[in-house]
């Protein structure tokens, strides 16, 4: 009995003790970390508020405080002198943004306070990085989209407003026939005059879809960033099959445009530097304003429909403007020595596997595509933007290049959340 009293007080009731705030504390240490974690996330994705890096620092570091006070209330289990300390954001030279919250926290003990240890102190911290992001809207504003115009530019709108203005850099370029760069690619998107919503609402839709074009300045503007440790991302959006094919000086030796036959003059050239839709016509390169409905006809220069165009021109040359090949993922008609011919077939042909060999090179160097295909016109081609998107579901999806996604929006009532799921799956893999 003397032994079993003396075990008692000695071995047993401070086994128990021990169980008994060990796991308190245990439990205690989980709620701060989970607490510090939440802080440091919801800091880091809270920086798109405010006009300029310190107003975003500070709107971070104060969400992150409230977000720990929300997970690790005053007292809970007991807990005393509990402190956290949200970090500035740094900016590292890879543009990567790193968000740093560390706390403590005194815990009451119940039974080892006996024996000397009334609390245990507890500490925790939570990193999270962001890397910058470099994001090119590229907006059909087809013919086709007269309809649903409206809601695009509003979905466009909402999508821009998920970026950090100062941080992340969002540039915009439209397209119908021709493609133009509207927006010039900034981190002052929401904060110069006009901003990138502004210019956003100024768009019109009318004529043809110049999807080459559009892909061919979104890479473009991401080179021009010169960021590769961001993460650049290219956003193409169409309701429709690319169906227009650019042409014009693009490398040296390159054909430098739509040879003219013997004989046809195009303002005193030897070739049209033009392009050609599939519904016939060939119309002037010069990019459009955003808010033009006109799809300019060349002057002076033979036009009309293909198989007249046929009558004044020799063949389509086998690179674009941009110099993305003419051949590749739709087949061609050729003649005897190879040329390729004027047909309805190969315009819309030329104008696919320009587009295709446009989204190859932008990928090739290390970009991110999504892809949204709105289907209420009926006319976007799924099969073909999973493989611009090198998305998984692809049959040619490519594990050596970037993955991609593509969102299907069966009609204008879902197009919001297709955007919207890009800006989140965008945000979370910056993470």
């Amino acid at each position: 009995m003397i032994l079993f009293t003396i075990m008692l007080v000695l071995v047993v009731l401070p086994l128990i003790g021990l169980s008994i705030d060990g796991g308190v504390a245990y439990v205690a240490q989980a709620r701060l970390s989970s607490a510090v974690d939440a802080a440091a996330l919801a800091g880091a994705r809270s920086l798109n508020v405010g006009q300029d890096p310190s107003s975003q620092a500070a709107n971070a570091q104060a969400i992150a405080a409230k977000y720990f006070d929300a997970n690790f209330p005053p007292g809970i289990l007991n807990s005393t002198n509990t402190t956290v300390t949200a970090d500035p954001p740094k900016v590292s030279s890879y543009h990567t943004i790193t968000m740093h919250v560390q706390a403590s926290s005194d815990v009451q003990l119940y039974f080892l306070g006996l024996l000397g240890h009334p609390t245990a102190h507890l500490s925790a911290e939570g990193i999270t990085s962001r890397r910058d992001v470099n994001v090119i809207l590229a907006l059909d504003r087809s013919g086709s989209m007269a309809g649903v115009c409206e809601v695009m530019k509003a979905d466009a709108e909402n999508f821009v407003d998920r970026f950090v203005d100062g941080r992340d850099r969002v540039g915009l370029i439209t397209f119908m026939g021709t493609a133009s760069v509207d927006y010039a690619a900034t981190r002052s998107f929401k904060s110069q005059n006009p901003s990138l919503n502004d210019t956003i609402a100024q768009l019109r839709c009318a004529n043809n879809t110049g999807s080459a074009a559009a892909l061919s300045l979104a890479h473009q503007e991401i080179l021009a960033a010169a960021e590769p440790g961001a993460l650049n991302i290219v956003v193409f959006f169409t309701d429709g099959v690319p169906n227009g094919f650019t042409a014009g000086p693009a490398t040296p030796g390159a054909d430098p445009g739509f040879p003219l036959k013997s004989g046809k003059t195009c303002n005193g050239n030897s070739y049209a530097r033009a392009y050609i839709s599939n519904g016939g016509g060939m119309y002037d390169i010069a990019p459009q304003p955003i808010s033009s409905v006109a799809n300019p006809q060349l002057k002076n220069c033979p036009n009309g429909s293909l198989s007249a165009l046929a009558q004044s021109y020799q063949f389509i040359p086998e690179v674009d403007f941009w110099a993305d090949s003419s051949s590749g993922y739709t087949g061609l008609t050729r003649d005897a020595s190879g040329n390729i011919i004027f047909s309805s077939a190969n315009s819309n042909a030329v104008s696919i596997n320009a587009a295709d060999n446009a989204a190859l090179k932008i990928r090739n160097d290390g970009i991110v595509i999504y892809a949204i295909g709105l289907g209420s016109n009926g006319g976007v081609d799924s099969a073909f933007l999973r493989r611009v998107a090198n998305d998984p579901t692809s049959t040619q999806y490519d594990s050596k290049q970037p993955t991609g996604k593509y969102y299907y929006a069966p009609n204008a009532g879902q197009l919001g959340a297709a955007f919207q799921s890009i800006a989140s799956e965008i945000l979370r893999i910056s993470q």
